[in-house]
């Protein structure tokens, strides 16, 4: 079934699809942890992105592969997307190797959101 936002022309409609995002700043946490400030690419994209607490995304390396990341910055705030990620594997240390400037892929943000979630009518654990 295709969102409204899908059927708006939104290109954040489809979490499946990666999008182009800029490492802007590479923040040292601790020896093997790094906060990647992110920006992404398309403009559309960056003014239509939204998340809550507690989601993640999968941060894709072209030519490596993919890793799920929670999302580490303020909801309320959705221009910064800061991801934290230790080195652990293959993927993540490919990661590591990078620099503000260059291009991370991104999908999300998982787990998805039903529309009475997003608009805050949703309660759960009653």
């Amino acid at each position: 079934m295709m969102s409204s936002a899908a059927a708006a022309g939104n290109p954040w409609a489809n979490p499946y699809l990666i999008q182009s995002a800029t490492i802007v700043e590479k923040i040292r946490e601790a020896e093997d942890i790094d906060t990647y400030r992110l920006r992404f690419v398309d403009e559309q994209v960056r003014r239509s992105y939204r998340f809550a607490a507690g989601q993640f995304n999968m941060v894709y390396l072209f030519g490596v592969g993919e890793v799920a990341i929670s999302i580490v910055s303020d909801p309320d705030e959705p221009e910064s997307l800061d991801h934290t990620i230790r080195v652990v594997g293959r993927v993540t240390k490919a990661i590591a190797d990078l620099k503000p400037g260059d291009v991370l892929g991104i999908r999300g943000p998982f787990p998805e959101r039903s529309s009475a979630q997003a608009r805050g009518t949703l309660h759960e654990g009653f």
